[in-house]
């Protein structure tokens, strides 16, 4: 999801959007959720439902250790 900020220098006046930033991911061992993955990543499950969100093609039940890339938000 972009992020809107208020410019900082004279040529960025007023909010802009900035695009949302990721990491590439690929699936390890003991990776059964977007909740695994988001607490082996952030240390919390909490940001489950944001990895969720930046792979909309891609299911739990899918994931195939050393195969499957994920996007992970920075």
């Amino acid at each position: 999801v972009p992020t809107v900020v208020e410019g900082t220098g004279p040529a960025e006046r007023g909010p802009r959007l900035v695009p949302p930033e990721f990491t590439p991911y690929t699936v390890q061992r003991g990776d059964v959720s977007f909740g695994a993955i988001s607490k082996r990543v952030y240390g919390t499950s909490a940001h489950a439902e944001a990895v969720s969100r930046a792979n909309p093609f891609v299911t739990p039940d899918k994931l195939v250790v050393g195969k499957t890339r994920l996007l992970i938000p920075k």
